[in-house]
């Protein structure tokens, strides 16, 4: 599904012909780390503004911004799938902050995973997977863009909690994102 800007939902559906999943994913099926994937859409989208794919391995820990989104159509508070798009609002926490919350064992916390606080009010839940994590910069001309640092990977049972909810870093990907662009042309 895809953004439809005439009507501000999530309501066009798109094709995807290619899929390619990041090769590591495969190499040990007892944990979840490099959950990623690239999907070329059959055809491109070309009335809305694509979001940045953030390099920046300090990003946004090390940053003024400190309000990440986190979207997607997973289950809901009463376990019903969600029929709306829902925006979960993270502080983003470093590795060592997550490392000593964390104690799922199949999860291997290494720099491929970026955490989150889910203390909050919101937290990612089943469904939500592959959706993306974003935040707002503005640029040198005081326009403001939307930045991706993540990709929905793991959660700890839909609830806001002290246990992290778990992303893929987009920037420990960004190489090997743009090779594959370039040979998905």
């Amino acid at each position: 599904m895809a953004y439809d800007p005439s009507t501000g939902l999530v309501n066009r559906y798109k094709t995807f012909d290619l899929q390619i999943s990041f090769p590591d994913y495969y190499s040990n099926l007892d944990i979840i780390n490099y959950d990623l994937m690239i999907l070329r859409l059959s055809k491109p989208i070309t009335d809305i503004k694509p979001v940045m794919i953030n390099a920046d391995p300090d990003f946004p820990i090390n940053s003024n911004s400190s309000l990440l989104d986190a979207l997607g159509f997973g289950l809901t508070e009463d376990g019903s799938v969600s029929q709306v798009l829902k925006v979960g609002h993270f502080t983003p926490i470093t590795n060592d902050q997550c490392f000593q919350r964390f104690r799922i064992a199949n999860v291997d916390l290494s720099e491929d995973i970026l955490c989150v606080d889910p203390s909050t009010d919101d937290s990612i839940c089943a469904g939500d997977s592959g959706g993306p994590l974003t935040t707002s910069i503005i640029d040198s001309n005081n326009n403001i863009n939307t930045v991706q640092v993540g990709v929905v990977s793991f959660g700890n049972e839909c609830e806001p909690d002290w246990i992290p909810d778990g992303f893929a870093r987009v920037s420990y990907f960004t190489d090997w994102i743009n090779k594959r662009k370039k040979l998905a042309k």
